[in-house]
């Protein structure tokens, strides 16, 4: 997931310039062409003819047409160019382009649309003044746009660098981009359009609405998630709802008194009822719709990474079928040569295959069965390792049944990780492991000497089922529900995972 403000603004630009084009046939159908029939008179006047397109449509489009090349080619281009090396003769180029293209169609735009004609009988040259005033105009709108971008590039920069809740801050981020440029690009329209050149429309959307976007993206993304994290009840919680709708009325109230110079108590108690109101109800319909796809997603994503997981496993493993009917055949052949040490390991060998093969494929097993499984891998590589001297391994494991339950092959490839990477036949090696459980936790431990792989290991390019695979599961299997701690130091490397069984 990423942030997509850039993409929305290119949107809204877009949206806005398509407004004005389709604003003079509207105000021609509806008869409002009070902005029109003050140019043509303009025109008239002196005796000049006028042209529709070429006199008012295109001097009010084209400079919303050039802001939006600017801001397409700084977002899709420029950015990010500067993001992968920052290269200062590309950020001149586009600088100067960007202020002497809109310079130039400011310019134009001013001489085409006539705002000249009332400097007729000024000393001042008509080319002076509109390059005068396309210059000024240029400056004034690329200053703020350039410090809007150099923010917007900072908040989106530390929004997508937060590995913690990244996914969240990016859908936030996203949501309230897309709903404040709707928010605006709608108040343009509207005004366009002659809907809020009222007082009571202008107040309803500025004030009222306003407070009620805001108000609902409290409640959808703060207050009622913390209530479902705290599971408090709602009786108890309820008087934080009301500090947004108070606050924001507040806020409006003291805005409307600068404006209007009028301190009425009415307008602000009307704002906290109707945001409070309204927006109850709006936000909870909202959240909850979006706790069910989420919940959904998590399920659906929770299913493809342990499938995912599971398919991992799977392949780690040499065709156990294929193998389980080759140890058949040649534990049958150890009990005729009355090896009975070497048909013991076969036999061992064959039960863990059958795990494998069988209960693998469980969403959760006994805890005994993991544990069983993990003194039968110890003991085939004791059986390896017995004789030296310079390998020592030592297991603690419950002596009493456990009544937990387990993910399968859990903690097999913490042992597996510890026997590859900690014993070496000519060096002094160790592994130590530890299982405790409790009836809501099962505490598990595992550290080992370190030595490098060498060359010639057999090994050395085999990665097993692998760490990562683990703490994937583990993260699907049991997301809050666990912690997982990996210390490494010059000799030593040691797995503490602690799992809720609650």
């Amino acid at each position: 997931m990423q942030v997509r403000w850039r993409q929305q603004e290119i949107v809204f630009a877009s949206v806005i310039v398509a407004m004005l084009a389709i604003q003079v046939p509207v105000e021609q159908l509806s008869g409002a062409q009070l902005p029109l029939s003050s140019t043509r008179q303009s025109f008239e006047l002196i005796g000049q003819p006028f042209n529709l397109f070429w006199n008012y449509l295109l001097p009010r489009v084209a400079p919303f047409i050039a802001l939006l090349l600017i801001i397409a080619s700084a977002n899709l281009w420029l950015i990010p160019l500067l993001q992968k090396s920052f290269r200062v003769s590309a950020l001149l180029v586009f600088t100067s382009i960007s202020y002497i293209g809109l310079a130039g169609v400011l310019a134009l735009s001013y001489w085409l649309e006539g705002a000249y004609l009332k400097y007729q009988s000024s000393e001042i040259g008509l080319q002076q003044l509109a390059t005068s005033y396309a210059l000024k105009m240029s400056l004034a709108i690329l200053l703020p746009m350039a410090g809007y971008i150099i923010l917007r590039e900072l908040f989106i920069n530390h929004i997508e660098k937060n590995k913690k809740h990244n996914e969240f801050w990016v859908l936030l981020c996203n949501k309230i981009t897309s709903a404040v440029f709707i928010y605006i690009g709608g108040f343009i329209f509207f005004y366009i359009f002659g809907i809020l050149r009222s007082d009571v429309a202008g107040i309803f959307y500025t004030f009222y609405l306003g407070a009620l976007i805001i108000n609902c993206f409290i409640n959808i993304y703060a207050l009622f998630p913390l209530m479902y994290r705290s599971q408090m009840p709602f009786s108890k919680f309820i008087w934080r709802f009301l500090i947004a709708p108070f606050l924001l009325a507040l806020v409006e109230f003291l805005i409307f008194v600068g404006i209007a110079h009028n301190p009425n108590w009415i307008f602000p108690a009307s704002v906290f009822l109707f945001v409070l109101v309204i927006g109850f109800p709006i936000s909870w319909i909202i959240f909850q719709q979006q706790k069910e796809k989420l919940e959904s997603f998590t399920k659906l994503r929770k299913d493809l990474g342990k499938t995912s997981a599971n398919l991992q496993l799977l392949r780690s493993q040499i065709n156990p079928h294929f193998l389980f009917n080759i140890l058949n055949t040649i534990y049958g052949t150890a009990i005729q040569e009355k090896a009975v040490k070497t048909a013991d390991n076969i036999q061992r060998l064959g039960d863990m295959m059958r795990f494998m093969m069988d209960e693998n494929n469980q969403d959760y097993i006994p805890l005994d069965r993991e544990i069983e499984y993990l003194k039968q891998y110890l003991f085939l590589q004791q059986s390896r390792t017995q004789g030296s001297d310079t390998i020592t391994i030592t297991s603690v494991f419950p002596e009493e049944t456990c009544q937990n339950s387990i993910a399968p092959m859990l903690l097999v490839p913490f042992v597996e990780n510890a026997f590859k990477h900690g014993i070496r036949m000519e060096q002094k090696s160790w592994i130590n492991i530890r299982l405790l459980c409790n009836p809501d936790s099962i505490l598990f431990e595992i550290s080992n000497s370190l030595h490098a792989i060498s060359e010639n290991d057999p090994e050395k390019d085999r990665n097993g089922i692998g760490l990562e695979n683990v703490k994937e599961r583990l993260q699907l299997l049991y997301p809050g529900k666990h912690e997982l701690i990996l210390h490494e130091s010059k000799d030593e490397f040691l797995v503490r995972l602690n799992i809720s069984t609650l």
